[in-house]
């Protein structure tokens, strides 16, 4: 017996990234600024709006000296406060989707003779999702 995979087109593989994706950027979208978002907006050192990339590096300093030190996430905050929202929307489902392609082909998908198994993300912003490999 063939393998189903082998049945499928290439294209007919991508559907369900596409899916997903498109399923991320519609919840994306949806999504506003909430409540320590408007925070980020605004410079921890000066209190005024971030206007460059420059005003984040020294906002990241006294943010690290009054609050955390994790100044990678909260510098990419920072610089997805300057672009118009889509920007950051298509990243935040295009990462998401790269990290599950990532974990199906670490997993053996697209390999014949490999296991698969499914990819759940149960804590999605819009409700759970699944990506399923078949055997």
């Amino acid at each position: 017996m063939r393998h189903p995979s082998r049945n499928l087109s290439r294209t007919a593989q991508k559907l369900p990234y596409l899916l997903v994706f498109l399923f991320l950027f519609v919840c994306n979208v949806l999504t506003k600024y909430m409540v320590d978002d408007f925070a980020y907006l605004y410079s921890f050192r000066t209190g005024q709006r971030i206007a460059s990339v420059f005003d984040i590096f020294p906002s990241m300093a006294a943010h690290a000296q009054y609050m955390n030190g994790r100044l990678i996430p909260h510098f990419l905050v920072q610089l997805f406060t300057l672009p118009p929202t889509w920007v950051f929307d298509l990243v935040n489902a295009g990462m998401f989707v790269l990290q599950i392609w990532t974990i199906v082909r670490v997993a053996g998908g697209g390999t014949p003779g490999k296991n698969r198994f499914c990819v759940s993300s149960p804590s999605s912003p819009c409700g759970s999702m699944s990506l399923c490999s078949a055997r």
